[in-house]
């Protein structure tokens, strides 16, 4: 019973360094995080944007239409399109959506 005891108060120390130590570890890469992102923008800011190498995201919607479809219902077709000039640093996908409309 005492051996059990022992054994208990022996893994307490045990079980919170195991704790601290990932704690610390979670600290650490969250800080590696936030430094990329620093010198990703230390890196944007130097590379002149503002000049003849820029960035810029842009959308784009237009309309198709109106259409009849085979039930006598009036329609339209709205497109947005989502794209990027330049060479910047700019967190953009190209992207392309439609949607059906009923008048």
């Amino acid at each position: 019973m005492r051996t059990k005891k022992i054994i208990h108060y022996m893994m307490l120390p045990f079980f919170a360094s195991i704790f601290m130590g990932y704690s610390v570890h979670l600290n650490f890469r969250h800080k590696n995080v936030n430094s990329d992102l620093l010198l990703m923008n230390i890196d944007a800011m130097a590379s002149k944007e503002w000049g003849k190498k820029f960035a810029r995201k842009y959308s784009t919607t237009w309309n198709e239409g109106p259409f009849l479809n085979s039930f006598g219902q009036k329609y339209i077709y709205t497109y947005t399109q989502v794209d990027c000039d330049g060479d910047g640093v700019v967190d953009c996908e190209f992207d392309l959506n439609v949607s059906i409309d009923y008048l």
